[in-house]
């Protein structure tokens, strides 16, 4: 079930990056908390459910999968920061991808943290 969810998050995050943002060029000027907050949290969820959905292979001797989905999670956020630059409609936005990073990091540190307690 947890594969489903990600999967839609996938779909959603690439929808949500490609369909027209009327202040396109208001976002490119200037930064909003409060987008890049959003994407940090969008970000975070995003490493989790990753997590979740492979978290079976999660084990003591190391934590390969949370730095699996941490890089997958992060290379779709840069991928789609990149395709961005090409519609026409929507920018690319260097505090976007700063702020995609940040909550992938966030998401992996609080697994590991919480792997850690188990």
């Amino acid at each position: 079930m947890w594969r489903v969810v990600f999967w839609l998050w996938v779909v959603a995050a690439i929808v949500l990056s490609v369909v027209p943002d009327d202040n396109a060029v208001m976002d490119a000027m200037k930064v909003s908390y409060n987008c890049v907050l959003e994407h940090a949290v969008y970000y975070a969820i995003g490493v989790w459910l990753c997590c979740r959905a492979w978290g079976d292979h999660i084990t003591k001797k190391g934590r390969s999968i949370i730095f699996l989905c941490a890089g997958a999670v992060f290379a779709l956020g840069f991928s789609l920061e990149i395709i961005q630059y090409f519609v026409p409609y929507r920018s690319c936005n260097i505090y976007d991808g700063v702020a995609n990073l940040t909550g992938v990091t966030v998401g992996a540190m609080l697994i590991m943290i919480r792997e850690k307690r188990k």
